[in-house]
C-alpha cells in the first residue's frame, strides 16, 4: 500500500507543480521547510489533492489534517516518505 500512497503524492505534486519532474522526486524530497519544493499554498493543495486522490484511488477517506497531527514532534510533511508513513498509518487506524 505504501507503494500506492507514493504514487498518489507524487502525482499530486506534479500535477501542483508542473515543473517538477516524478522522476525527480523521492522518499527524502522535502515537502516542508526551507529547502523545500512547495511554498505554503503549494502545501495546502497538496493536502487536498492527496486526501482527494486517496478516496478516489483507494475507495477510503483520510483526514490529513487535525489536532493530532499539530501535536506531532515530527511534521508528518516534512517529506515524502514521512508523509507517505503517516497516511499508511491512518489508513490502518
Amino acid at each position: 500500500m505504501i507503494n500506492e500512497i507514493e504514487i498518489i503524492i507524487k502525482s499530486s505534486l506534479v500535477s501542483i507543480k508542473p515543473e517538477l519532474l516524478t522522476n525527480d522526486l523521492n522518499l527524502s524530497t522535502v515537502l516542508y521547510g526551507s529547502h523545500s519544493v512547495l511554498d505554503s499554498l503549494d502545501l495546502i493543495n497538496l493536502v487536498v489533492d492527496v486526501e482527494s486522490r486517496v478516496n478516489e484511488k483507494l475507495g477510503k477517506n483520510v483526514l490529513l489534517v487535525d489536532d493530532s497531527v499539530l501535536s506531532e514532534e515530527n511534521s508528518p510533511f516534512e517529506t515524502i516518505g514521512a508523509l507517505s508513513s503517516y497516511i499508511v498509518k491512518l489508513l490502518n487506524k
